[in-house]
């Protein structure tokens, strides 16, 4: 089940986080209002159901939750 998350998101949620990445890039915040998020809080306290009810997006669990804190638009990106 682990292994249908983490496809889902790369399939579904990467490349949505890499579009905001690239106009990030280019400038385009300085015209057009990108999408950020940040959701802060100890561990286990709800910060990818947070997100998932947000996006509507199952997110990676258990020892991929890590990806998250690095995602986040470095997720967060997103998502």
């Amino acid at each position: 089940m682990n292994y249908t998350l983490n496809q889902h998101y790369e399939e579904k949620v990467r490349p949505c986080i890499d579009l905001i990445d690239s106009l990030r890039s280019l400038g385009v915040e300085k015209d057009l209002a990108l999408p950020a998020i940040a959701v802060i809080g100890d561990q286990s306290s709800g910060k990818s159901s947070v997100l998932e009810a947000l996006s509507g997006v199952a997110l990676p669990r258990g020892s991929t939750s890590s990806l998250l804190g690095y995602n986040a638009t470095s997720l967060a990106h997103l998502y």
